[in-house]
């Protein structure tokens, strides 16, 4: 098993969007995934365009971290099948006690996209969801593509609804 020198610290920009769900900029060392063990993480997903390195991924394995990547360009938002892939994921862990971090490259464009969008299907309007997401990461959600997607995500999810609990005849 890969040693890390010093103590685990957590990943850069890491920030909280409920009391198990995270989003941070890349994971870039062994320290990083020691201090996600250490404090119950079972899964990270990756957004960036490139995986983690496999030195990383191995680790994560080796502490019984699940893995996912959803490689989503720079600047851009995720699909809908991707943002409710990561979101049935994040919601297995929370069942089961565990905590969720989400990463891109630095943690603002497309973590803040796909953690808005995680707290819309908690039941926070994009409006709302899009700010809790700035408050605890200033500059997250940073394209206008990446806001409207969190938006247009809000209305497809009100579609879903039965018309009933809409207020709707």
């Amino acid at each position: 098993m890969a040693t890390c020198s010093g103590a685990p610290r957590p990943p850069r920009g890491l920030y909280w969007v409920s009391e198990g769900v995270a989003g941070s900029a890349r994971l870039r060392s062994l320290s990083e995934v020691e201090w996600l063990a250490l404090r119950g993480f079972k899964l990270v997903v990756s957004l960036t365009e490139e995986p983690l390195p496999r030195e990383l991924v191995e680790e994560l394995r080796q502490r019984a971290i699940e893995w996912c990547w959803e490689p989503v360009p720079d600047f851009s938002p995720p699909t809908v099948e991707q943002v409710e892939r990561v979101i049935a994921l994040i919601r297995d862990v929370e069942r089961s006690g565990g905590r969720a971090l989400v990463h891109c490259g630095a943690g603002l464009g497309r973590t803040g996209t796909v953690l808005a969008c995680y707290l819309v299907s908690r039941g926070l309007t994009a409006e709302q969801a899009i700010g809790e997401v700035r408050l605890a990461r200033p500059g997250a959600v940073e394209t206008v593509s990446q806001v409207a997607f969190v938006y247009a995500y809000e209305a497809l999810l009100r579609s879903r609804e039965p018309r009933a609990s809409r207020g709707g005849p």
